[in-house]
């Protein structure tokens, strides 16, 4: 694994402090300040050592204690402009992390055979998280496949259309706090916690932030705001 340059790691755990500044040089504008909110949503559980995020596990390893673990997102807003979503993160412990390296994960794949209505899955590694809805989800193992499955049984094209089922009595959905940032969702018992990535479809990295004595203390999602 590959650790993380030093501006780029002291950024990753400061600007999650409501109200840090940072100078960014961007190819379009020059420095422009950067001025950064915390937002933070009810916590998530772990299962069987994973977190699922934007339907991939994280890590590939059962590396993550049980329990239950805020999900935060840090906004960054330039002068005179709008924020958007730089980071995204999980915390596991309250020590700051020493050091960072890009997490591996899973990611379920489908196929169907030749000729053949058979179609199996299989889990694959994966090095990056690909958004392609400009959103991500952090949720319980388990939250992103049922979702998929209640869509296929229903005809659903979208979760919009999955909560009017979940409103008819038909679907056990429900979003139970939204703010402008994130969604917070309950399906069957699981929790997911969403939010917009700042530059929207893309692929971004997972990191991993490591206490002193190597315990996992954050999992996070780099949305590349700044290169």
């Amino acid at each position: 694994m590959k650790p993380v340059r030093d501006a780029r790691r002291a950024l990753f755990e400061a600007a999650f402090t409501d109200g840090h500044r940072h100078l960014a040089r961007f190819p379009d504008t020059g420095e422009t300040e950067i001025v950064f909110s915390l937002h933070t949503a009810p916590p998530v559980r772990t299962r069987g050592g994973q977190l699922e995020v934007g339907g991939c596990l994280f890590p590939g390893n059962r590396g993550l204690p049980a329990g239950e673990y805020p999900v935060q997102c840090a906004e960054g807003t330039p002068t005179n402009g709008v924020g958007k979503n730089a980071f995204a993160r999980v915390v596991f412990a309250p020590e700051a992390p020493v050091k960072w390296e890009a997490l591996s994960g899973q990611v379920r794949v489908t196929s169907k055979a030749v000729d053949s209505d058979a179609i199996t899955e299989e889990w694959v590694k994966t090095d990056t998280l690909r958004v392609e809805v400009g959103s991500v989800a952090f949720a319980e193992p388990g939250f992103g496949e049922r979702l998929e499955q209640l869509a296929h049984e229903h005809g659903a094209d979208d979760f919009d259309e999955l909560l009017q089922l979940a409103t008819a009595g038909l679907v056990e959905l429900s979003v139970v706090e939204s703010t402008e940032v994130l969604q917070t969702s309950m399906l069957e018992g699981k929790r997911s916690v969403a939010m917009q990535s700042g530059l929207g479809d893309g692929t971004y990295l997972v990191y991993g932030g490591y206490a002193a004595d190597g315990t996992l203390t954050r999992l996070l999602v780099d949305f590349d705001l700044f290169g």
